[in-house]
């Protein structure tokens, strides 16, 4: 797993890096959004991307698959 933290690179992060991550088998990749207020969560790589992709906000929680025993609330993050 790993997590990204994006505050003026988000466009870079959720492209060229996402690619880069998926094509070595990262099998899970956060996005945190921080002017947006959202985490993109990427899991299921492939040669060609990640085949799982969610947008997460505001209340909704949210937990890892390689540490599902971790829950966050997303919009704690941001407060």
């Amino acid at each position: 797993m790993l997590v990204e933290v994006s505050g003026s690179s988000l466009r870079y992060d959720k492209s060229t890096k996402r690619n880069l991550y998926a094509r070595y088998g990262v099998a899970e990749y956060w996005v945190i959004d921080v002017q947006g207020g959202r985490i993109f969560i990427y899991s299921e790589p492939a040669e060609d991307g990640y085949r799982q992709v969610a947008a997460c906000a505001g209340d909704e929680l949210v937990a890892s698959r390689a540490l599902p025993a971790i829950q966050i609330r997303v919009g704690s993050l941001f407060r």
